[in-house]
């Protein structure tokens, strides 16, 4: 994947003549679809994957709108979860939404098979070469990603390690804790700490699990020592 700041290299694309009519409305022209000013915006993120272009249009802290731009029958289908998975590890972003007009039957169809959630359809807003349908709203959140996709091969090694150490996880393997635990350490080791605990802490304590804590640690040079409560461990 590879971030792009050109908005010439995003418009190139969203220009295309086999890219712009399945994006815009009826009646709109290429240069009314202009990304200059939006890409400015440091906010803003776009992200060229295998030859398709994502725009995500940050729209809250953490809160973003992406926008795919690949010619018909691209197959991005695996490349859009993609991205997505990357905003999720290495972003604030905990919520992504799309949006696709009622009558791109083959669209609703991919981001059903994706598992994105529809949320709800504004009826009659935009316009088509027939006349207007209504436009569909989907939403595809952090920790739904974390459960149905995830990092599962880091949560293994976490645990393979922690059964190295001697440390007895305290529970059975499963695929799923496997997948929530290694993204949130992708996270934690991507800067996102307080974004990684509390998602892990908001999956484990609905998933029967014991949520994590932070303890103090303190380096003095030879030591170090962690303070727990009333309790102090020197390592």
């Amino acid at each position: 994947m590879r971030r792009v700041f050109d908005p010439a290299e995003l418009n190139a694309m969203a220009w295309r003549d086999d890219v712009f009519p399945h994006i815009a409305q009826a009646g709109m022209r290429p240069e009314q679809m202009d990304f200059t000013v939006p890409l400015s915006n440091q906010r803003n993120i776009c992200i060229e994957h295998k030859g398709a272009l994502f725009f995500l249009e940050c729209m809250e802290d953490g809160v973003y709108e992406i926008h795919t731009f690949a010619p018909p029958k691209f197959g991005v289908r695996p490349l859009f979860m993609g991205v997505c998975g990357e905003m999720f590890l290495k972003t604030e972003a905990v919520e992504i939404f799309t949006r696709t007009p009622a009558c791109h039957d083959r669209a609703i169809t991919g981001l059903e098979k994706l598992g994105l959630r529809r949320l709800f359809e504004r009826p009659d807003c935009w316009a088509t070469q027939d006349g207007r349908c209504g436009l569909i709203t989907w939403s595809l959140p952090a920790l739904e990603w974390m459960t149905s996709t995830g990092v599962p091969e880091a949560g293994h090694l976490f645990h393979e390690q922690m059964n190295q150490q001697g440390v007895d996880p305290q529970h059975e393997d499963w695929d799923v804790h496997d997948r929530v635990v290694g993204a949130a350490l992708t996270m934690i080791r991507n800067g996102f700490f307080d974004k990684g605990m509390t998602l892990y802490n908001r999956w484990a304590r609905v998933a029967g699990y014991m949520p994590l804590r932070v303890e103090p640690l303190v380096n003095v040079g030879n030591a170090v020592i962690s303070i727990s409560d009333d309790k102090v461990t020197v390592k």
